[in-house]
């Protein structure tokens, strides 16, 4: 049942973009949507990476004390 419910979709979506009268402004329109949507994945990992770079640094910074020296895991700076 399901592989006849999966081929009569891939029929309708290829009868629906092959259409000979509107069949080209839907090709474009779904790679308009398609490019637009593959730029805002590319800005929202940027932005993250940016986030992330911004974190770190803040974390490094307090476990940096005042004279310099690094705080590693399980030691305390006095």
């Amino acid at each position: 049942m399901f592989k006849l419910l999966a081929g009569a979709a891939i029929g309708f979506a290829a009868a629906w973009f092959m259409d000979s009268t509107e069949g080209e402004h839907r090709r474009t329109m779904f790679k308009e949507r398609a490019s637009g949507l593959a730029g805002k994945g590319k800005e929202g990992a940027q932005s993250a990476a940016q986030s992330a770079q911004g974190v770190a640094e803040q974390v490094k910074e307090k476990a940096t004390s005042d004279n310099g020296e690094t705080v590693s895991s399980g030691s305390q700076v006095s």
